[in-house]
This record gives structure tokens, sequence and C-alpha cells, in this order.
């Protein structure tokens, strides 16, 4: 069966309300294809008391990673959406910055926490400042510069907040993504718009892969 219909089975109202949705394993073969096959177990609970049981393979073709999967219960996350365009695809779509800091703040702990409010503001909180901006009392401060690699689409406003703070902030050189590797990376998200919109992370499992196929067993 196509995904789109896996994804529509999820999105009903019956589904929400009466369904158990049950992971039971999950496997993958790292090859070319990095194929990762999830298994899942649906019970719709009757209003007599008989019980309606699915099974279902999502097989994630090209998987590039996934998160937060391993989960006894998913609710209120059971809603899937597959999306094209989202702050998780940012490190295969859009080009990467290499920037340099020059300068270290004199207020590290204003800075760090204007640049975590930035991260979380223009990602969805999606992508998480402590991958850039680590071990800020080491290297940074010693060196007295910092190098980082981050999205284009972070950069403008961590420069704005280097301002502030009186730090050089420069853009080395703007890395194109390999547009033929990853023009088809896409990202399944258990969600559920009642909770939180799909482009903000409050901790839903996702699934970063190229294809989705799911079968009913």
């Amino acid at each position: 069966m196509d995904i789109i219909d896996f994804i529509e089975l999820t999105n009903e109202k019956r589904f929400y309300q009466k369904a158990d949705f049950h992971l039971t394993n999950i496997q993958g073969k790292i090859d070319l294809y990095n194929t990762v096959k999830f298994d899942f177990t649906i019970e719709y609970q009757g209003v007599l008391g008989q019980e309606d049981m699915q099974m279902w393979t999502l097989t994630a073709h090209r998987c590039h990673y996934f998160h937060n999967m391993f989960q006894n219960i998913y609710l209120p996350y059971i809603k899937l959406r597959l999306l094209e365009e989202h702050p998780l695809l940012w490190n295969y779509k859009s080009n990467i910055a290499h920037c340099e800091l020059i300068g270290y703040p004199k207020d590290i702990n204003t800075f760090l926490g204007q640049i975590y409010q930035a991260y979380i503001k223009v990602s969805g909180n999606w992508i998480q400042a402590t991958e850039h901006f680590f071990a800020t009392e080491y290297a940074y401060k010693e060196n007295g510069k910092k190098h980082i690699q981050i999205p284009e689409n972070l950069s403008a406003s961590i420069e704005q907040i280097c301002q502030i703070h009186d730090i050089d902030f420069q853009i080395m050189k703007i890395e194109e993504q390999d547009k033929y590797k990853f023009n088809n990376v896409k990202v399944l998200i258990l969600g559920n718009e009642d909770i939180s919109p799909y482009d903000f992370n409050l901790k839903q499992p996702y699934i970063i892969a190229d294809d989705f196929f799911a079968n009913k067993l």
C-alpha cells in the first residue's frame, strides 16, 4: 500500500480515539540503500469488546536517521505527516555556512541564552544550539575565536547576536549541498497538530529517508 494511505489512516478520527498503536520490531540493513523496516501493530477497541488487529510494516528506503522511535506508547503523537521541507532537512538540503566568531563575549551566559533562543525561534527547536555551541569555557575562551558550520538559515540570527556582544562574525564560505545526493530526502514525523505544530519540536518521533513504503500484512 502507498505510504499516503497509511498516513491518511493514522489521521482518521477513529484511529486517534480507538486505536492502540505499537512498535513491535525494527530491522535495519546497512548497505548501499540503508533500508530500515518498522513493524507496527494497530488494535482497534470495539464497542462490544471486539478487537480489530492490524499489522503494518513501514519501510524507510535510504534511511539517513531516525529519532525517538523506541516508544511503548506513541500517544499523543500518532498522526503521521510526510514533509519535503522542514528544519530537520536543513543539514541535507540547505547550504552550509562556514563561520568564524572572533572575540569572546563578556557575558557568556547572556550570549548563549540568546543563541539558544534564536535556534528555538528559527528552527522551531528542531536544531539544538548545543550542536554548534559547546565547551565554550575551553577552546572558545582560550582561543578567543570559534569556528562553526551551520545551516545558512541560522547565520543571520547568529550574526545579529554577535553584533550585540561586539563579536566579529565572518562567513568564510558557503558550501552548497549536493542536490543530486539529497534531492529526494524527506522527513516522516509522528506528530499531532492539536498538541504542537509539526514545525515545532516537542520530542516527536521522526524518520529521515529518501522514500517510504507501507504494507498491511
